[in-house]
């Protein structure tokens, strides 16, 4: 029996050495083939959740799955495009500015700023990739030229029915330039403030949650807050708003702040990004849109760690590249192109 017994515990031996061996060779095929092939992780787990119904990698958040895109080009869309009755929310990389594109579940489309004139071969490519021509609804958060500077030029072509902007001026060529566009399509511009809700798709609650007062000291408080539901999911865009509007939102209607998904005001500017703003937000996801190497030292390290406190994913365009977002009103993919 005592030899049995040995037996049988060297058996046992074998057999995890057997099995830790196949694990090794395992991890070294599957380093091999990101390695001289490029695969990603994810990618690998998209495949195997594509034969066997489930993956490898844990996903993101809630059962919300994460996706690589394009192939890390500046002008490199694939990957990138809306899909077909599904919301998709895409952060353009623009550099030191922010562009924002929409696309609802029955095709409708929204753009939230157009980034800087310099950027606007970069967005006319994604827009061209997404065939898209024509906007339902334009929101010019605020008249600063890393927010609507290469707006005139994107709309002057294209035809679009309604644009909001905050009841503010700016003695800007960039400003007047948008101004005229807008006139010479016959149109007039909505007042972007609290309380407005924008018209765009039967299926989703567009609203704006500011500017709340009527008079700021900084441009940037004056920026347009837009709030889109669709079904489950929510996402809040907060334009350059800063500590100021923050206070005003969180007093005004803080329980309309909660969004899965926050576009970071100022791109991550320490003036912004206040700690009751993000707990009344308590986003899943974060996108902060971000010039690489920057003057600016954006985004803040300290908004990085009050972002990091919130459990949230952060992404940046900086290191991302353009960030897109695809919901079906209850989960999320995001696909990035780096």
């Amino acid at each position: 029996m005592a030899g049995k017994t040995r037996r049988t515990k060297n058996g046992s031996q074998h057999g995890w050495m057997r099995a830790f061996l196949l694990f090794i060779l395992s991890v070294i095929i599957v380093a091999g083939v990101i390695y001289f092939t490029g695969v990603t992780p994810e990618q690998i787990d998209s495949a195997i959740s594509g034969v066997f119904g489930e993956g490898l990698f844990e996903a993101s958040g809630s059962g919300d799955q994460e996706h690589a895109g394009a192939d890390g080009s500046p002008d490199d869309y694939s990957g990138l495009l809306p899909e077909k009755g599904k919301l998709t929310v895409t952060v353009l990389d623009v550099g030191q500015a922010d562009c924002i594109v929409i696309v609802s579940p029955s095709g409708k489309t929204m753009l939230i700023d157009c980034g800087l004139s310099s950027t606007e071969d970069r967005v006319n490519a994604y827009l061209e990739a997404a065939q898209i021509d024509s906007f339902d609804v334009v929101v010019a958060t605020h008249p600063h030229s890393d927010h609507i500077g290469g707006m005139a030029e994107i709309l002057r072509g294209r035809e679009f029915r309604a644009i909001y902007m905050p009841r503010v001026t700016h003695d800007s060529k960039t400003y007047d330039e948008l101004i005229s566009v807008i006139e010479d399509h016959g149109l007039k511009a909505k007042a972007a403030e609290y309380g407005v809700t924008i018209p765009f798709d039967d299926a989703l609650t567009v609203q704006i949650l500011a500017p709340v007062a009527d008079d700021y000291d900084s441009l940037n408080d004056y920026s347009a807050v837009v709030r889109i539901d669709y079904n489950n999911s929510s996402f809040l865009f907060a334009g350059d708003a800063e500590m100021i509007s923050e206070m005003d939102m969180v007093s005004t209607c803080k329980d309309l702040l909660n969004a899965d998904v926050l576009k970071v005001g100022h791109h991550g500017s320490a003036t912004s990004s206040t700690e009751d703003f993000l707990n009344a937000v308590s986003p899943q996801y974060a996108v902060i849109s971000v010039g690489e190497g920057n003057s600016y030292g954006h985004p803040n390290s300290a908004v990085i760690d009050a972002l990091e406190q919130q459990n949230c994913r952060v992404y940046r365009t900086d290191q991302d590249g353009t960030v897109s977002f695809v919901t079906d009103g209850k989960n999320y993919v995001v696909k990035t192109q780096r």
